[in-house]
This record gives structure tokens, sequence and C-alpha cells, in this order.
């Protein structure tokens, strides 16, 4: 039986500044995170359940980031949408969405929030020249682990 925290005490996901850690994987490994993905599937298969936690749409879902968006940037980052994946894996955006929380709790990829600190000058009712500013977030990044993990 799996422990269901509420959430207030669920670990929250990483926000960073600036650039999203990138890994690049080689053809080599990425076969390695499928097989991985396959043998977490096997492993925690429950009675009368046809595959396992990670269900079809999940595995195509993995299938794009894999071969399709990770790297695509020629930085070993990925960062696409939630349509452009649903298009890809041929499954809708919430299967998208629910596949990728999944996914994270296999162990199989992370998540991690960026942030951008953004400043600019303006002037106020009065005429006088002020800074104001604040966060912004441009993107979520989608982190796939390091061969060797």
């Amino acid at each position: 039986m799996q422990l269901v925290l509420p959430r207030h005490l669920r670990p929250r996901r990483q926000k960073i500044f600036g650039a999203a850690p990138s890994h690049r994987l080689d053809p080599n490994a990425k076969a390695r995170l499928w097989a991985a993905a396959a043998a977490y599937n096997s492993a925690n298969r429950q009675p009368r359940q046809h595959q396992g936690p990670l269900t079809w749409a999940t595995l195509r879902v993995l299938r794009a980031l894999l071969w399709r968006f990770h790297g695509a940037d020629g930085g070993g980052r990925c960062f696409p949408s939630y349509e452009k994946i649903a298009a890809v894996a041929k499954c809708h955006r919430d299967s998208v969405c629910v596949a990728i929380a999944a996914l994270e709790q296999a162990g199989v990829l992370t998540w991690v929030h960026r942030i951008v600190r953004v400043r600019h000058r303006e002037r106020d009712l009065f005429g006088h020249g002020g800074a104001s500013g604040g966060c912004i977030a441009p993107a979520t990044a989608i982190g796939l682990p390091p061969a060797g993990a």
C-alpha cells in the first residue's frame, strides 16, 4: 500500500534562477533509461494489472521525451509544452500531465521550475524615476538523470 502524504507535507519541486541543469545523454544512456522504466514497471506490477504503474500512454510520453525532445536545443535540456508532447505521443494533454507525474514518482525524470528575475525602470505618478521588478517563470524544465544514475 502506498503512503499518501497531505499536500503541505509533500516535498516541493526545486526552483532555480537562470538556466536549467542539463545532462547530455547518448543513445545507450537513453536505452538504459528506457530499460530502467521497464524494470520499474515489472517490479511494481500489481495483480490484475495489465502492465504496471507506468501505462502505455506514460511509456509513449517517456519515448517522446527521450528520443524527440531531449537534447533538441543541443545542450541536453528538455522543456517542451504539454501540447507538443501530447501531439508526438498521440495522447491527450491530461494524459501527459499524469504521465509526467508518474515518471517523476518512479524516479525516471525530475522537474525543475526555472525563475528569471526582471527589473525595469519606471516613472511613478509624480514623475519620479524608480526601479521595479519581480520574478517570472519562463518555462519548466524536465530533467532526465545523468547516464551513471
